[in-house]
């Protein structure tokens, strides 16, 4: 299950408005003019700046680690098995490219830097990591007084899995350049995991 089906367990499916950037854009409609008034979570792979505008005093704000080269190698791979075939069907000639060729995208370094750029960590009401997925999602659970304990029933899948496993082992020197160009990644993920050892988000 991910986060979201775990949010759609623990809220209901009328509670949660869970979209993306690219599903806003294909329906052409802005995050501040879409939110019925009945949603208590507004979940969407989108950066902090965009979310300002439905941010209140009494908002929430949560987000998930992960670390960042394993990170970077599984957005690849969640990229070739979702996101190209899509692609390739609007544009026959689109080549696959290499996970070499994907690391070099400006856009595609130090991600979870860019999504909380305007926000310090100390802000954040809960951060989890991935890692540790089943545990944080029980401290997050505790946090937020859920008492439905249908989010327990839990099985993390990542449906890129085959493929990743598949595919040859990444070598040294690439994984050398993943940490070369994420380092803003790198140093953000341990000053989370220093906050976290002090108990900042228990």
């Amino acid at each position: 299950l991910s986060f979201r089906e775990i949010l759609f367990k623990v809220y209901g499916k009328d509670g949660v408005y869970a979209k993306n950037r690219g599903e806003l854009q294909k329906e052409g409609i802005t995050i501040e003019g879409s939110i019925p008034k009945s949603i208590r979570v507004f979940h969407g792979h989108l950066h902090y700046a965009e979310l300002k505008g439905i941010i209140g005093p009494e908002s929430r704000i949560i987000t998930w680690f992960r670390e960042p080269v394993k990170r970077v190698i599984s957005n690849y791979y969640y990229n070739i098995t979702h996101e190209f075939p899509k692609r390739k069907l609007e544009n026959p000639d689109l080549k696959k490219f290499s996970l070499e060729e994907f690391i070099e995208k400006p856009n595609r370094q130090n991600v979870m830097s860019q999504f909380l750029e305007g926000i310090s960590l100390e802000k954040i009401f809960f951060l989890g990591f991935q890692e540790d997925f089943n545990s944080d999602l029980g401290i997050l659970a505790r946090k937020l007084s859920w008492e439905d304990e249908n989010w327990k029933k839990n099985e993390r899948l990542n449906d890129n899995s085959k493929v990743r496993d598949s595919a040859p082992e990444t070598s040294q020197e690439i994984i050398d350049r993943i940490k070369e160009v994420n380092q803003k990644d790198i140093e953000l993920y341990h000053r989370a995991l220093a906050l976290k050892s002090k108990g900042h988000w228990k």
